[in-house]
């Protein structure tokens, strides 16, 4: 079994703005150091808030992006500050507002041929 399908096994697709979950923002996220607890300490965190759909390491200037959801900026606001500011390893956060959501699928593009 893998670590995903040990993590739930069930999923259910919601139209994100039916419950209104109107705000999504991507993340960039720098760490203070790069040591391999620093990594496992981060993800533990992130992995608890149900306000991070995803989370993914990334090359470049920054070490990871998350992707967040929430009903309203209100209430993001209140996420940053009562939770990500407070995770000692994070150096750095760059936020990016989605405004407009053109294509969102979870469809893996298997017969696609080049």
């Amino acid at each position: 079994m893998s670590r995903r399908e040990s993590l739930s096994n069930k999923v259910a697709a919601l139209d994100r703005l039916k419950p209104d979950m109107e705000v999504v923002v991507f993340v960039n996220v720098s760490l203070t150091a790069h040591r391999r607890q620093n990594l496992k300490d981060l993800e533990k965190e992130i992995i608890t808030f149900p306000e991070v759909l995803e989370c993914y390491t990334v090359t470049g200037e920054m070490d990871y992006l998350l992707k967040i959801v929430t009903r309203d900026i209100q209430r993001y606001e209140l996420f940053i500050r009562n939770h990500l500011i407070m995770i000692p390893m994070i150096q750095e956060m760059h936020s990016t507002i989605a405004v407009t959501e053109i294509k969102d699928t979870t469809k893996l593009p298997l017969d696609t041929q080049l």
